[in-house]
């Protein structure tokens, strides 16, 4: 899926201040800088340096430039680095949360996916002359060149704070999402808003916690409205289970207790969806269980939304327990199939209407 991610390049910096008229070490002493790098809370450095010779034809605005070149690499893996740790914190925060907040476990599935397919926070093209600069000092005597970059924290902050905003524009994008037909198709619906929305409330965590920076009102309520909207689609989904067999409506009351456990509403109304399954012991015993299970899931439009067919394994104390375990293992299938499906379609939509 191609998706719009904060980008930020130290290569394209361009010298200013002492990097127009160097330090030289005939009429200035040498700043401290050269020896120890800054260090401070509010700004981040980082140095080159470079060689010259004019006997050897290599002169001082060759070793400035490679120098310069040298500290903007530098810096670029700084803040790289950086920026992983702070987005993975911020993730991490996240999904902590949502460990305290009671959702199905086809939404939480899916919310995972698309957390886990985010695209890091890169650098490329962001950083320029007006919110960084570059200090250069050229030592005659041992004939090298030092350059040091620097970036205050609150223009990253700045930068970041920007893509953020560009985040919420973009959710805004799928505010015209079908509000109509089943639950089911209406989180197919607000699948594709997934990527958007997780990769906002990425940002507007590491904004939070990083630069102490909030986020504009309107954007974090219309963030927190998609999410809980989708939460609660997720929730009402109903789903009826039809045996194909009068055997396998054996294996009902196990069946509907672990898509129960899944967090599927299960109910006599009319379905969403409806599970039609089919389900053949292979081997029961003491040693464990093994299930062949056909299942196809149905839409209100009587068009199979995923099917499955595959043998399934359990273990437990009795015979019964072991099949127990292995019709779970089968509803745990049941949710990933639609988690793949949905995610499918989402990266679909996106890429063919939004091009990300």
């Amino acid at each position: 899926m191609k998706k719009t991610v904060l980008t930020l390049s130290i290569f394209s910096l361009l010298a200013v201040g002492c990097a127009q008229t160097p330090d030289r070490a005939a009429t200035a002493t040498m700043p401290g800088w050269v020896a120890q790098t800054p260090e401070s809370g509010d700004a981040f450095y980082a140095k080159g340096q470079a060689g010259f010779d004019p006997e050897a034809d290599r002169d001082v605005e060759q070793a400035m430039d490679e120098a310069k070149n040298q500290a903007r690499s530098h810096l670029s893996q700084r803040l790289q680095s950086q920026l992983n740790d702070w987005s993975e914190s911020a993730l991490t925060e996240l999904s902590q949360r949502d460990r305290n907040v009671v959702m199905p476990k086809l939404a939480r599935a899916l919310k995972q996916q698309v957390t886990a397919d985010l695209p890091t926070l890169t650098m490329d093209g962001l950083l320029n002359a007006d919110n960084t600069t570059t200090q250069v000092f050229v030592d005659e005597q041992g004939q090298q060149v030092y350059a040091m970059v620097t970036l205050q924290k609150s223009q990253l902050g700045d930068i970041l704070q920007t893509h953020t905003q560009q985040l919420a524009t973009q959710m805004r994008d799928y505010l015209d999402v079908s509000s109509k037909g089943s639950h089911l198709q209406q989180v197919m619906s607000m699948a594709p808003a997934l990527p958007t929305l997780m990769a906002y409330q990425r940002n507007q965590t590491l904004l939070a916690n990083q630069f102490d920076l909030a986020p504009e009102t309107e954007s974090a309520q219309l963030a927190s409205l998609f999410s809980r909207q989708f939460d609660r689609l997720v929730r009402d989904m109903i789903v009826r289970v039809d045996a194909v067999t009068r055997e396998t409506e054996g294996y009902d009351t196990v069946f509907k207790q672990a898509l129960v456990d899944q967090g599927y509403n299960l109910s006599a109304r009319r379905p969403d969806v409806t599970v039609r399954y089919f389900i053949e012991p292979q081997t029961t015993g003491v040693e464990g269980a093994e299930l062949l299970a056909d299942v196809e899931l149905i839409g209100v439009d009587g068009q199979a939304v995923t099917t499955l067919s595959d043998v399934y394994q359990g273990q437990g104390e009795t015979p019964k327990l072991a099949e127990r375990a292995a019709v779970r293992q089968l509803s745990a299938q049941i949710t990933t199939s639609l988690v793949e499906n949905a995610y499918g379609y989402a990266q679909k939509v996106n890429d063919v209407n939004f091009n990300r």
